[in-house]
């Protein structure tokens, strides 16, 4: 009986290391996704308040406000695109009229970074509404 007992504890180790390597992958996978949802979901916030608040003059346009809002964040394995509501245009004397929503979505793409095979590329579509002042 003793010869088994000590084959026991490593095979129970190897048990356990196998869950173990497991969990730490998804983490590795998980962690930076959530980070670049929760950027995107303030770049998408940043750029509708920038169209909301928007009013017209001859140098700024709507669209180039709600870009330099959102800026270009570092996001971890990921591409990002910016889609904007069509009444915020790149005219530089046009204005939305109050009450009026401003949808800005930010795309991004994840790639991950650990386990590639399957869907290794994940997309999240994050829209903010806004209304114009």
């Amino acid at each position: 009986m003793k010869k088994f007992q000590k084959g026991q504890g490593m095979v129970e180790f190897a048990l356990t290391l196998v869950i173990l390597i497991g969990i730490v992958a998804g983490m590795i996978d998980i962690a930076p996704a959530i980070f670049n949802v929760y950027t995107a979901k303030q770049m998408s916030a940043r750029g509708a308040r920038a169209a909301g608040i928007y009013s017209p003059d001859l140098y700024r346009t709507c669209q180039g406000d709600v870009l330099a809002a959102i800026g270009n964040p570092w996001l971890l394995s990921a591409t990002w695109d910016v889609t904007i509501s069509p009444n915020c245009d790149s005219n530089p004397l046009s204005t939305i009229p109050t009450s009026q929503n401003v949808v800005v979505t930010v795309e991004v793409t994840y790639t991950r970074l650990f386990w590639r095979g399957g869907a290794g590329v994940w997309t999240f579509y994050l829209p903010t509404v806004d209304q114009a002042r």
